[in-house]
């Protein structure tokens, strides 16, 4: 609906060491960009590839593939990435991913869970966390059971998640 044609569909084959070629057939098939639901090792690569190239091309991906500090070793080729995802990366400034970030970096000596090189992925439990505190606290209880959270849940209004997102509600469908 909004213009999109697929002019290839090139499957990145496990064990693959040569990245050029996507880049070199995308490029054959008038692509004026890629999307990339590969994983990290992959997706870098594809990238790498494209830099060398000097590719004019667009690359749309996720921040749960790529860490911050991935698109920042491309330096300007970086910015033919577009990242997308239902939250902000951990780079943002933002009271919740700060305490994410501040939770996950004071609890690992891994380099993995610093905020350059976070993905996407590990904060999702944190925010849905953030949610449920909010909701929980929201309706002052002290006893919990299953079906007691689910309902407080269901009928939950909007919760305020600090600018995460301008209006989160558990049981509306989301864009």
């Amino acid at each position: 609906d909004n213009g999109l044609e697929v002019v290839a569909d090139l499957p990145v084959p496990a064990g693959t060491t040569d990245y050029s070629q996507f880049i070199l057939a995308a490029q054959a098939a008038g692509a004026e960009g890629i999307a990339m639901p590969i994983g990290g090792q992959e997706g870098i690569q594809v990238l790498r590839a494209g830099q060398q190239l000097d590719a004019d091309l667009l690359y749309s991906s996720s921040t749960g593939t790529f860490p911050l500090s991935d698109i920042l070793s491309l330096g300007e080729y970086g910015e033919r990435v577009i990242l997308n995802e239902g939250f902000p990366p951990a780079a943002v400034d933002n009271p919740v991913i700060n305490q994410i970030v501040a939770d996950l970096e004071a609890n690992s000596d891994e380099d993995l869970l610093q905020r350059p090189n976070l993905k996407a992925s590990p904060m999702r439990s944190w925010i849905g966390l953030y949610a449920l505190l909010q909701i929980l606290r929201a309706d002052g209880g002290t006893e919990f059971t299953r079906e007691g959270v689910k309902a407080l849940i269901d009928a939950s209004g909007p919760i305020d998640m600090l600018g995460i997102t301008p209006d989160w509600t558990p049981a509306t469908d989301h864009e």
